[in-house]
């Protein structure tokens, strides 16, 4: 295994798989990750199974809300619908 690389990034999470994805076309990339994956974990405020059960059973009822479309919307003003069905 090659032990020299052009960028090292801390972090497994959304942002640095993402960004080592996009680098590894041109740079030898290691990513470091602390923890075993794939963990469970919340990411974009929305609440996993697991913590819906949680929530339930301390609280009891909680509110339900769906989504059925979610805009992204870049720096270039360029936006991306993404409909839920």
């Amino acid at each position: 295994m090659d032990k020299h690389y052009d960028i090292i990034i801390i972090g497994a999470g959304p942002a640095g798989s993402m960004t080592a994805f996009h680098l590894a076309g041109h740079f030898r990339v290691l990513v470091i990750e602390a923890h075993a994956l794939p963990r469970y974990k919340s990411c974009s405020e929305v609440l996993i199974k697991k913590s819906v059960e949680f929530l339930k059973n301390h609280f009891g009822c909680i509110l339900d809300r769906t989504f059925s479309i979610i805009q992204f919307i870049y720096k270039c003003l360029k936006s991306l619908h993404l409909y839920i069905n």
